[in-house]
Parts: structure tokens; C-alpha cells; sequence
């Protein structure tokens, strides 16, 4: 489920519906296809990470202050990833960091997913 936090949870059925929810550019649609290349995905349809969520690409714990998103499952924990700003030894590639620089709201593009660490990785359970 791909899930869009402007203002309200909302689930997305195509990229499309991307291009036209989002009110200004941003660099989101370079962002989630470089996650989609980056995440595994198993012929069940489980997702894991390649990466930390606690510090590669600069993605951090998620704490949903805000109450945009419902709890996650139990065990998992929201985690970001998107601001390209955020320090961190393994950046975002070229493509996705200078994706429509200088635009107002270039930067805005977010992920938010849940994560658990299971069997020496981590498993998604939403994105």
C-alpha cells in the first residue's frame, strides 16, 4: 500500500494519482523509484531493506507527533527517509538529490514506512 500524508492518510493506486496530489514540485517521484530499486521484494510480496533506517540515505525514526498515520503494527516503528539534507555517510544518489533543484518545495518529498528488525534485517510492513 503506498500511502500519500499530505494532509490526511490516503492510499494511492498508481503513480499517476502522484502527479496529481501533489500540489507542488518535488523531487518524490525520483525518490520512490529509487526506494523500489533499492527494497527487496520476495515472490510473496515481502519487502525488505537493504539499508538502515536509523541512519543510511538519512532516514530516521518517524515519531508521527502529528497523528497523521494510525500506530503501526505492534513491533514496528515508523521510520523517514527523502530529506536530502540530512546528514549521513550513505547519501541519496545524484538523481534523486538534485531532482528539481531550485523549485520552491524541491526538498518536500517524504517516505514514510514501518519497520521491524527480524532475522538479521529488517521487514516492511507498510509504505
Amino acid at each position: 500500500t503506498l500511502t500519500s500524508a499530505q494532509a490526511a492518510e490516503k492510499t494511492l493506486n498508481s503513480i499517476n494519482e502522484i502527479k496529481l496530489n501533489v500540489p507542488q514540485p518535488t523531487n518524490i517521484l525520483e525518490l520512490l523509484r529509487w526506494f523500489a530499486n533499492t527494497v527487496s521484494i520476495d515472490n510473496h510480496g515481502n519487502v525488505r531493506m537493504t539499508f538502515e533506517p536509523e541512519s543510511d540515505y538519512g532516514s530516521h525514526h518517524y515519531g508521527n507527533f502529528e497523528g497523521m498515520l494510525s500506530r503501526p503494527p505492534l513491533g514496528y516503528r515508523y521510520y523517514t527517509v527523502g530529506n536530502i539534507h540530512k546528514d549521513s555517510l550513505t547519501q541519496l544518489p545524484p538523481h534523486v538529490r538534485n531532482a528539481r533543484t531550485g523549485t520552491i518545495g524541491w526538498n518536500r518529498g517524504r517516505i514514510i514506512f514501518s519497520a521491524r528488525e527480524a532475522n538479521g534485517g529488517w521487514n516492511i510492513q507498510q509504505i
